[in-house]
């Protein structure tokens, strides 16, 4: 139903044709970076390797919150906190990389100061009204699909009850 609606077919023409890159990046980049992004949206003020913890992203280095803190668990937190920023930082250069035409690329950016970094809070509330607005969606769509169904059922009973009663019976 998805690929019916949002296919080819019905996508509009942008104003830039962004065509994908030839490069070796694997899809497990690109969505561990966009895991991390999204749960530090979620939670814009946790520390990195709570957010690390929480995405999994390296495993070996997960630490208990809830015990004692050790030297080795110390170690551990600082390079979830490490592998965290690292997933952050590839996030913002897909991101920025993508609005100029380049994607997946890792590239990086030349020196801007007037570049913005995210902004946690609005970037929340965008992903927010964009699922909300994908909820809606797919719900009219459901609803129209639903209606087309009860419209076939309805023609398909009205062609049976103009149809002799000896056909009805057969085709029952």
């Amino acid at each position: 139903m998805i690929d019916r609606e949002f296919g080819p077919e019905h996508q509009e023409q942008g104003i830039t044709a962004a065509k994908l890159i030839d490069n070796k990046m694997r899809e497990r980049t690109l969505v561990m970076a966009m895991r991390v992004l999204l749960a530090r949206l979620s939670a814009p003020k946790a520390k990195l390797y709570q957010i690390g913890n929480g995405t999994k992203i390296a495993p070996h280095y997960w630490t208990d919150e809830k015990r004692r803190r050790s030297d080795d668990q110390d170690v551990q937190r600082r390079m979830m906190e490490i592998v965290t920023a690292r997933q952050l930082n590839r996030a913002y250069l897909l991101a920025e990389n993508a609005a100029r035409g380049r994607l997946p690329s890792l590239d990086p950016l030349p020196p801007d100061p007037a570049r913005p970094e995210f902004d946690y809070p609005t970037l929340r509330k965008r992903v927010w009204d964009y699922i909300v607005w994908g909820r809606k969606r797919v719900e009219t769509l459901k609803a129209q699909q639903a209606n087309r169904g009860k419209a076939a059922a309805a023609k398909s009973g009205a062609a049976q009850q103009s149809l002799p009663a000896s056909v009805v019976a057969k085709t029952s």
